[in-house]
């Protein structure tokens, strides 16, 4: 009974974060996705990709809303992030601090994705390689995919239950 309870939980916690991350990437595409990429590279801006686990939320919030603001103030991160990227001007943003943290949980969950999509393509890469080595035996080569694709599986379920937990973490629950 317990356990059931547990994953229904588990999977209503997934589709709020979705749902919030499918916010975040509404307001992506309008706000930032001229200038920044998830996973693709550098663009005018840099690449996004893992930002959520480079600087804390709050300071981020701060960024997005008004980077020129911390700059001017002298906060030492702001600072170098600007020199870091030739001093290019991010405007300030209207958005409210929810929907500042919807595009976070967007970049999350598209940073988590991208790591999944380079790791489904070294998949490939082994399988490859197995078919092309004659001295392998094709059921240990069957085994072993089987198992990479599990492990793919494993961190794509973990990479949404975290964004999950990030997302309601930052929200004050009744």
């Amino acid at each position: 009974m317990r356990q059931g309870i547990f994953w229904m939980l588990v999977v209503a916690v997934a589709m709020a974060a979705n749902n919030a991350a499918e916010e975040g990437k509404k307001h992506f595409e309008t706000y930032c996705k001229a200038c920044h990429r998830i996973g693709g590279g550098r663009l005018v801006g840099p690449d996004l990709k893992g930002v959520h686990k480079k600087y804390e939320e709050a300071w981020l919030i701060k960024w997005i809303k008004s980077s020129q603001s911390l700059i001017k103030a002298g906060d030492e991160r702001a600072v170098k992030l600007f020199e870091e990227n030739n001093k290019a001007v991010m405007p300030d943003t209207p958005l409210e601090e929810e929907q500042i943290k919807a595009i976070l949980a967007y970049i999350a969950q598209a940073s988590e994705q991208s790591q999944a999509s380079s790791a489904s393509v070294q998949t490939t890469q082994a399988t490859a390689v197995v078919q092309e080595e004659s001295s392998i035996d094709p059921a240990i080569a069957r085994s072993m995919l089987s198992g990479i694709k599990i492990t793919l599986g494993v961190l794509l379920f973990t990479a949404l239950i975290a964004v999950a937990v990030a997302y309601f973490g930052l929200r004050q629950l009744p």
